[in-house]
């Protein structure tokens, strides 16, 4: 893999890094997570990446293009102004069903990485045209928890039927 696919960041781990792209949005089994694919650029690696619903609207509707109108122009607007960029995302860990992703910002002191849950970033981050990063154990660990969500949907709609409540609870 060439050394522009990988990046050494100081963590408390010496995890290679591994440049992802979005590649596409999916709808898994249970349709209320949808799933945003990344993939190294050699395409030997694949991150499934849970997306909440808003963010799916907003992914399903062009927001890889950082010119669309969306919710977060306005913050990307403040942005500019105050000389703050987004310049990268990092999955880190996964925690339960959760990934966690660090957000690493440029141009303020005060203000240089923040810790989110992946699903409620992902969005911004793509309009905000940033670099995704993550080691193979966090993309390990991801697909273990992709497919344990997936496999608990399957088991659930084992048990449906005419009096069964069509919607399937959020898995946490």
């Amino acid at each position: 893999m060439p050394m522009s696919d990988k990046l050494k960041i100081k963590t408390s781990s010496s995890d290679e890094w591994i440049e992802l792209f979005p590649y596409n949005l999916a709808l898994g089994l249970n349709e209320l997570r949808p799933i945003m694919i990344f993939k190294d650029k050699s395409e030997s690696f694949v991150l499934p990446v849970n997306v909440g619903m808003m963010d799916a609207n907003l992914l399903a509707e062009g927001c890889f293009q950082p010119t669309l109108n969306t919710p977060h122009v306005i913050a990307l607007e403040v942005f500019k102004k105050l000389d703050i960029t987004l310049k990268k995302c990092l999955f880190k860990d996964v925690v339960g069903h959760r990934q966690i992703v660090d957000l690493y910002f440029e141009g303020l002191d005060t203000l240089k990485t923040l810790e989110f849950k992946a699903e409620m970033v992902m969005s911004f981050c793509l309009q905000s045209n940033v670099k995704f990063y993550s080691n193979i154990a966090t993309i390990k660990k991801s697909q273990l928890m992709t497919s344990e969500l997936e496999n608990k949907t399957q088991s659930m709609d084992q048990f449906s039927g005419p009096n069964t409540p069509t919607t399937v609870p959020y898995l946490n």
